[in-house]
């Protein structure tokens, strides 16, 4: 099973670097770092409850791979960086997701 997880981790981690945007992530009381991270927007219809509520709120996954060699530890409150169509946005990490062993996926709420 360790090997499946890094070759799993591996795959993960080349994904993001192609298809991935940079993205600079500033952790809360530290500093920037820049990183591949794939963003998908709410246009992707991601939907998650909050206390209730539906939203689709846009997401960042990076590879944890990539995440323990930049010595982070992503939560709430984080603040990321990026260029999306054309224009540098802002936002502040919502909540924090470990789907699986090779992702970390950041629920971004809007900051700028």
């Amino acid at each position: 099973m360790a090997r499946f997880d890094r070759s799993l981790r591996r795959v993960i981690a080349s994904e993001h670097k192609v298809f991935g945007d940079t993205v600079t992530y500033t952790p809360a009381g530290g500093g920037a770092v820049e990183l591949s991270g794939i963003f998908f927007t709410r246009d992707t219809f991601h939907v998650q409850s909050l206390g209730g509520l539906e939203a689709a709120l846009p997401r960042v996954e990076f590879a944890s791979d990539d995440i323990a060699e930049a010595g982070l530890d992503p939560a709430n409150g984080d603040v990321l960086s990026l260029e999306v169509r054309g224009e540098s946005r802002t936002y502040i990490v919502m909540r924090v997701e470990k789907p699986d062993e090779g992702s970390i996926v950041c629920h971004l709420g809007a900051r700028s």
